[in-house]
């Protein structure tokens, strides 16, 4: 049985044969009299150093996990977005739903409103 090291954390490991035939890294702690002969990996005889790793790195192949959804307002049904687009560019423009001025526009002023003093 060889010894190795692993390359992510440097514990030492030795090499087992899966029922697959895929090489299965064995933490060398779990190595006992009565199992030092084996070549094949058994679960539960060994403990698998992906199990134990201190400093386990996702494997090339493995499928690349999607960050979980965080909630927005582009998630809103399109209608109600839409409506609430229009509300937000109302309202940052002093405007009502209508398109209309939500305070009155002043009147017009007249030269009796302007007072000169000549």
């Amino acid at each position: 049985m060889e010894i190795a090291l692993c390359r992510n954390c440097g514990a030492q490991i030795t090499w087992l044969k899966s029922r697959q035939g895929n090489n299965v890294p064995v933490d060398i702690s779990s190595i006992t009299s009565a199992n030092i002969k084996a070549t094949m990996y058994q679960k539960g005889a060994f403990v698998c150093h992906f199990d134990t790793c201190a400093n386990k790195q996702p494997r090339a192949d493995a499928p690349v996990q999607q960050p979980a959804a965080q909630p927005s307002a582009t998630r809103m049904p399109p209608s109600l977005k839409q409506e609430f687009d229009e509300m937000e560019r109302n309202r940052k423009h002093g405007m009502a739903k209508s398109g209309e001025r939500d305070d009155p526009e002043p009147p017009p002023i007249t030269d009796d409103d302007i007072d000169t003093p000549f």
